[in-house]
């Protein structure tokens, strides 16, 4: 692109970034996230800020992840509590899954799934009273489960189950 003459922009890193993060590259999405700083002189956005998050937290770098949210001047947005509390769930961070969601329901209090993903961390982690408690939570603030589905599409019509 840019022996073409063509200068990336914030959407061009952010693209890059998004790429990298759900394949896994996260050396090459660092060398990225810093060469958009400090050779092309572009503030990052939160959204920049959320693939790294993302990016850190999809291979189990939960610490790193989460002090990319700490040490720097951004405000946090449910995108980027949601991508530590996925990392949690996949590797089983109780104490940070337990951050993430506090301000996971703080910023958006009648979301279903953040509390739901909680409660299947505690599970898993066999914490059934924290379990108990969150639904027990839930249940005080009418908020139900979403059921997942899928659909089958066949030639003459499309099942739903």
């Amino acid at each position: 692109m840019e022996d073409e003459g063509l200068a990336p922009n914030d959407i061009t890193f952010l693209s890059g970034l998004f790429a990298c993060s759900h394949s896994g590259l996260n050396k090459e999405a660092s060398e990225f996230f810093n060469s958009m700083i400090n050779r092309h002189n572009i503030l990052p956005r939160a959204e920049h800020y959320s693939c790294m998050v993302d990016l850190f937290a999809r291979v189990g770098q939960l610490e790193e992840a989460y002090s990319i949210i700490c040490r720097n001047n951004i405000t946090p947005n449910a995108s980027l509590w949601g991508a530590i509390l996925g990392g949690c769930l996949s590797y089983g961070n109780v104490v940070l899954a337990e951050t993430a969601a506090m301000h996971l329901i703080n910023l958006n209090p009648d979301i279903s799934v953040n509390y739901t993903v909680l409660g299947n961390i505690y599970a898993t982690a066999g914490l059934w009273h924290k379990n108990c408690k969150i639904r027990n939570l839930m249940t005080h603030r009418k908020l139900k489960k979403t059921p997942g589905y899928s659909s089958v599409d066949s030639p003459r019509s499309i099942y739903l189950t």
